[in-house]
């Protein structure tokens, strides 16, 4: 395993969970459907406890990576909250609600991308006979 995907594996979706803490802040600054937006308070607790359970989700996630067995169980996890997010989601909500969805479809996507690359890069196993000879 290279330095790289060493890294990768142990730091990089606590990365991206770093790199979705400016998303969560903008989107919190849409207050949702109301009357006067302008004379809401930006919404300090709902961005960080969206910010927090995202948190909770990437630390299970890194754990469950750290193995290439638990790979395409991190993916499925990833591809049901994408899904559980995406059914959910309803209209005219502060904008920090709608972050968790995107996270995880990026998750999802990050993950299978992840899975793809190390399929790829396996060797093939001694009981492939490959070309044989006539």
């Amino acid at each position: 395993m290279t330095r790289l995907s060493a890294f990768l594996r142990r730091y990089g979706l606590i990365l991206l969970w770093l790199a979705f803490a400016p998303v969560v802040a903008f989107a919190a600054r849409n207050p949702g459907l109301v009357r006067f937006p302008e004379a809401v308070p930006y919404p300090w607790r709902g961005a960080l406890i969206t910010w927090g359970i995202l948190g909770i989700e990437t630390a299970a996630l890194t754990w469950l990576v750290q193995s290439n067995r638990r790979l395409p169980l991190a993916f499925a996890l990833a591809l049901l909250l994408a899904a559980a997010s995406l059914a959910t989601t309803a209209t005219d909500m502060p904008g920090y609600w709608y972050v968790p969805a995107r996270y995880h479809v990026v998750l999802a996507v990050s993950l299978g991308v992840a899975w793809t690359a190390l399929a790829m890069t396996r060797r093939p196993h001694r009981s492939d006979p490959g070309p044989t000879a006539v």
